[in-house]
């Protein structure tokens, strides 16, 4: 009976295998595949040939599985049990993995499944002055400097892009800030982004001479439209002042027949110089457009005998409230400066940025001179 049972038991291997609780699973070295369910192990490779995406198991584990992704928005990943996870690969394909078992032998029962964006329209393309959504490894040609960019990696804080055409082979630009480009035709490009998601940025590209308001000039106080290398003359105060950067955080001056060659002008703040003729002169960054270029505000400045105005460059500069607090030096103390009367003078701090602050004052017009100058 027992050898009967035996033979009956072999047979049933031999034509069945052994049940699941004892089997072991075996799974390929490298596979490709589209959507679906895969058996990974340690080491195997495979390729999704919807999205083009390659797909390395580093290790499997009864609590994770960690993956290896290339061409996608991420690079390690890590997958748990029952928890789903999604990247975006190729032109901005959603693909979803979830880890759906752990089976014996090591071997992980991955499920993929991907679905097309549609919300992103990507591809690329060509065109004059003008904003342009741009997917990774999607590129623009810029028609009037025959500059073409292609978008190769980005993040919150900046956009890397790869150029042709142009006399540089790839630049780097920050959120919000320009940069620019000389072409191989003699022109210049301005190359900028705004927005960004995790796979796509709105980039802006103009021509520097196509900003048709920019333009050299001399005048009175008033408002001048400059773009980078052009200068204006402030024909009261003799003080000349060229563009030399432009971004959307401050203007770089190169100045003359003022008492400072090199100033910062942030946006919607002040900067004020004393020119050779004794007289002050006010200058202030209203806006910047690339299509129009950076507004200007420059006005003369006069101040009674009683009144005074000063700029203090220090190592921070916070405001708090009507007071501010500020560090002199890397290693000193911070100090509370507070607006409002201290003797005979009214006082009124204000940070020009994180670097420096503004302080005004006014005293009595029956103080002494000398005691006004000796602040």
């Amino acid at each position: 009976m027992k050898r009967v049972f035996f033979s009956v038991f072999a047979l049933a291997l031999l034509l069945f295998g052994l049940p699941s609780a004892f089997a072991q699973q075996t799974c390929a070295d490298s596979m490709s595949g589209g959507d679906g369910v895969y058996q990974v192990c340690e080491g195997a490779i495979l390729k999704h040939e919807p999205t083009g995406l390659t797909i390395t198991v580093k290790s499997v584990r009864q609590d994770q599985v960690h993956l290896f992704l290339s061409g996608a928005t991420e690079s390690n990943f890590l997958l748990h049990p029952a928890s789903p996870r999604r990247v975006y690969a190729g032109k901005l394909n959603r693909v979803t993995f979830t880890f759906q078992s752990f089976e014996p032998g090591s071997v992980a029962k991955l499920f993929i499944e991907s679905t097309p964006n549609n919300f992103y329209h990507c591809g690329d393309l060509y065109g004059s002055d003008g904003y342009f959504e741009l997917c990774r490894e999607d590129s623009v040609e810029h028609q009037p400097t025959g500059v073409t960019v292609q978008l190769t990696g980005l993040n919150q804080y900046y956009a890397d892009f790869k150029l042709s055409g142009a006399t540089v082979t790839s630049a780097r630009v920050y959120r919000n800030r320009y940069r620019a480009i000389e072409s191989n035709q003699g022109n210049t490009l301005l190359l900028s982004f705004d927005r960004a998601s995790r796979v796509k940025a709105f980039v802006q590209l103009s021509t520097e001479e196509s900003a048709t308001d920019c333009h050299s000039d001399l005048g009175e106080d008033g408002v001048y439209t400059l773009c980078r290398q052009q200068t204006v003359e402030h024909s009261p105060s003799l003080v000349s002042a060229t563009v030399m950067e432009v971004n959307h955080d401050y203007l770089h001056l190169q100045l003359t027949n003022a008492d400072k060659t090199q100033v910062r002008v942030y946006l919607a703040k002040s900067t004020a110089v004393k020119s050779v003729n004794g007289s002050r002169v006010n200058f202030t960054y209203l806006r910047n457009r690339p299509e129009e270029g950076a507004e200007l505000l420059i006005e003369s400045v006069t101040y009674p005998k009683n009144q005074g105005q000063r700029h203090v460059y220090v190592h921070r500069c916070e405001s708090e409230g009507d007071d501010l607090i500020v560090q002199y030096r890397a290693s000193g103390e911070p100090v509370l400066l507070t607006s409002g009367m201290d003797g005979d003078r009214m006082f009124q701090f204000t940070c020009i940025s994180n670097r420096g602050y503004e302080v005004e004052w006014e005293t009595p017009s029956d103080l002494p001179s000398s005691e006004l100058e000796a602040f």
